[in-house]
């Protein structure tokens, strides 16, 4: 059981950051310019990082509810189904929300300023801020695939009768996989988003 829910999600986490690099280039035309003003800031990051922490509560609400499951000591037949509920839309909703994401920041993108560029491109701090911004997300996102996996793993255990508590070694594993690559794109972000504040 343990390499049917590990392999799959070390395997997309693996190239997490890579595919974020390369799916956020479309936000690299903000760039030349002066920095924003502190209104262009303002009205940039704030719709940006209220995107994101939907996405982080969402993300550590999964995690959360996914070891929880499978660490309460014999839990009741309704208290399992219910959770099972909650948990066979942590997939879809992890993406929904950062796809929410990408268009926060696509309008973030093309907001423009008197001092921008002639093309209305914005600042550099804006560019690398969006840039960081959109690696996080894209980390939310694989790992809405991570939970779609390990709930799978779950609810043919269940169905088959087995007791979720044996699993929870491997769910430990598996959403742990995630943690230094969410912990790296949250510290690159918020060091953009300080740079962008204090600068623009």
């Amino acid at each position: 059981m343990a390499g049917r829910i590990a392999a799959p999600v070390a395997a997309g986490l693996a190239t997490a950051l890579l595919i974020a690099v390369s799916g956020v280039a479309v936000w690299r035309h903000v760039n030349g310019a002066a920095g924003d003003d502190p209104a262009t800031r303002l009205a940039v990051h704030t719709p940006v990082e209220a995107a994101i922490a939907e996405a982080e509560a969402h993300s550590a609400l999964c995690a959360g509810e996914l070891t929880a499951i499978t660490r309460t000591p014999g839990p009741d037949a309704g208290a399992t189904a219910s959770g099972m509920t909650l948990l066979e839309t942590c997939g879809a909703t992890a993406r929904r929300l950062a796809e929410q994401g990408y268009g926060a920041l696509d309008v973030a993108a093309g907001i423009t300023t008197v001092e921008a560029a002639p093309d209305g491109a914005g600042s550099p701090g804006r560019a690398a801020y969006l840039d960081a911004s959109g690696s996080l997300l894209s980390v939310y996102e694989l790992q809405g695939d991570d939970f779609d996996v390990i709930f799978d793993a779950l609810h043919h255990a269940r169905l088959a009768g087995t007791p979720l508590a044996g699993l929870s070694e491997d769910v430990a594993r598996s959403l742990g996989n995630s943690t230094p690559d969410i912990a790296a794109a949250q510290d690159e972000q918020a060091r953009a988003l300080a740079a962008y504040r204090r600068g623009g």
